[in-house]
Formats: structure tokens, sequence, C-alpha cells
């Protein structure tokens, strides 16, 4: 099983973003997995910039979320959906996707 689209593309900009932070020492940010109920998970990246979160969306693109930081992961996920009930929501970090097994394509826990 390999990852969704979502998650390499926020994968992929949170390892941007922290490239930037060598440049730019205020930014905050993490790749947030949602779980919904009776749906596909989905991936983003959050980050805090000069007291405000954003969140950027594979499909959406990068925009405000809210107007100051937040940092707790299932308040993060219940703002970026607010009609779809989550299961679930955590940070992920990049090293997760090392962790898929290249003979059978599972998930080492």
């Amino acid at each position: 099983m390999l990852p969704d689209g979502c998650l390499v593309y926020a994968v992929h900009h949170k390892m941007a973003l922290d490239a930037n932070e060598k440049l730019e020492p205020y930014l905050w940010s993490r790749v947030l997995a949602i779980h919904f109920y009776n749906k596909v998970g989905h991936a983003v990246t959050v980050f805090v910039y000069k007291n405000f979160t954003f969140v950027y969306n594979p499909g959406l693109g990068s925009y405000p979320l809210y107007e100051r930081p937040i940092y707790d992961p299932l308040e993060l996920a219940e703002i970026i959906f607010p009609d779809t009930p989550i299961k679930k929501a955590y940070f992920l970090e990049p090293t997760f996707l090392l962790h898929y097994q290249t003979d059978s394509f599972s998930i080492i826990q």
C-alpha cells in the first residue's frame, strides 16, 4: 500500500518549509494526518508564521486558517474540515515514508 498523493505532497511541502525554517527561524510547521469516519483520510501541512496559522492543502494551495497559533492536531483538523466528523488527527513526521517495505509495501509498525 503506497501513501496517497495528498500525503506525499504534504510531506514534500513540510520538507520545503523545514528548509525555509533555516532561513526564517520563526516558522513552525507539521504534516497533519486526518482520519475521518467512513471516508478516506487526508494529509495537509499546517504552519504558524507571525502568530497566524496557515494550512497548505494539496488540492487548494496555502491559505490563512486562524489569527492565532494553533498547535493541537484535533483542533486544527476540526477547523479545516468543520462539517466532517474527525475520527483522529495527529502530526506525522516525513520519516514515516521511509518505513515502507519495498518487498511487501506494508507499513512497519
